[in-house]
């Protein structure tokens, strides 16, 4: 995930500063990572993006909190609503690269209907164990966007992907591109994206999803 922003910001004509995919004990100690690859001047950097394995992000972001620039973070932030409510930080967005799919405007939040279908619609495992749960999790950004009454079809069945937003097919080359939209609105105004107030009714709306409506989640 992290190749994808260093590759998409260094073709927009932005510098990396502390990138550093190839040492997973990064992973181990924020602190360690930045006091290697930070400098001393915090206005030096005009953004941080935060893109670790979920369960380091809450002390990812509260490790950044001293640079006066705004923070992007994957999604979710943290799959504990009271977590994500107690970052005191408010200039930290999560990623919604899904909400500029169709366009190069923010997808409108009612009346969307999402047709997925994709069975490596990512692994990564959260504090839940239930399979249900986790695809959720993964597939976060889609059930928010159709957190106004949106109607879902959630599979984690087919090999392909397979996926429709509002009758239009998407393509992974459309996903692709919707990480370069996010991240040009992000850097010129980080408002429009999702912030920690989205990001901790994303992640309740899961869990709501999850026990309302099992029956769109097909395994």
């Amino acid at each position: 995930m992290g190749r994808r922003y260093s590759a998409i910001l260094k073709n927009m004509g932005h510098e990396i500063i502390g990138f550093d995919m190839q040492n997973p004990g990064n992973y181990k100690s924020i602190e360690g990572f930045l006091n290697n690859h930070v400098l001393c001047d915090k206005n030096y950097y005009t953004a941080a993006i935060v893109c670790t394995p979920t369960k380091f992000h809450i002390d990812s972001i509260n490790a950044l909190t001293f640079f006066p620039t705004p923070i992007l973070c994957e999604k979710p932030i943290s799959d504990s609503v009271e977590k994500i409510k107690i970052v005191g930080n408010t200039i930290v967005s999560m990623v919604c690269n899904w909400a500029f799919v169709l366009s190069g405007k923010i997808l409108k939040f009612n009346d969307n209907e999402i047709h997925y279908n994709y069975y490596n619609a990512g692994s990564e495992r959260f504090s839940n164990p239930d399979p249900c749960f986790n695809f959720a999790m993964n597939c976060i950004q889609l059930i928010y966007l159709m957190r106004e009454g949106g109607k879902s079809y959630l599979k984690n069945t087919s090999p392909f992907f397979d996926c429709k937003i509002n009758g239009e097919r998407v393509t992974l080359e459309m996903v692709e591109q919707s990480y370069e939209r996010m991240l040009h609105y992000w850097l010129h105004n980080p408002k429009i994206l999702w912030d920690m107030k989205d990001a901790a009714a994303a992640t309740q709306r899961v869990y709501d999803y999850v026990q309302f409506n099992p029956k769109t989640i097909n395994f």
